[in-house]
């Protein structure tokens, strides 16, 4: 995104990086972009395994995963689900919705361990 700020952790997650070796046996990152990324291989003797992102069918992040997996990095979704019952008019609406009609449920109540 233009003129977006960079994560607070990015510069010291690049230290922790060096620092580290050898005290852990694998460090994930979070909402980190591609060039946050880029700029950890640069530097790091051990890249991250996981970066956990938001991502669920109404946000598909393409990019971002095709290069966690050219780079052999783990997509990590956090709460993939709730989009499913805060958002209308996705590609999974009518599915959600059905399912609902079908439990004689709410939308909301079809996933209940994943609503904020």
């Amino acid at each position: 995104m233009e003129g977006a700020r960079e994560p607070q952790g990015a510069r010291l997650s690049i230290s922790t990086f060096k620092l580290t070796v050898g005290l852990t046996k694998n460090i994930g990152v979070s909402n980190f972009r591609i060039k946050d990324i880029q700029r950890i291989l640069k530097v790091a003797k051990h890249k991250p395994v996981v970066n956990q992102i938001e991502f669920h069918p109404y946000l598909q992040q393409n990019n971002l995963r095709k290069f966690h997996a050219e780079n052999d990095i783990l997509t990590e979704a956090y709460a993939p689900l709730c989009p499913l019952t805060t958002k209308k008019d996705g590609p999974l609406t009518a599915v959600v919705e059905r399912i609902a009609k079908e439990q004689g449920r709410t939308p909301a109540q079809v996933f209940p361990e994943n609503n904020p």
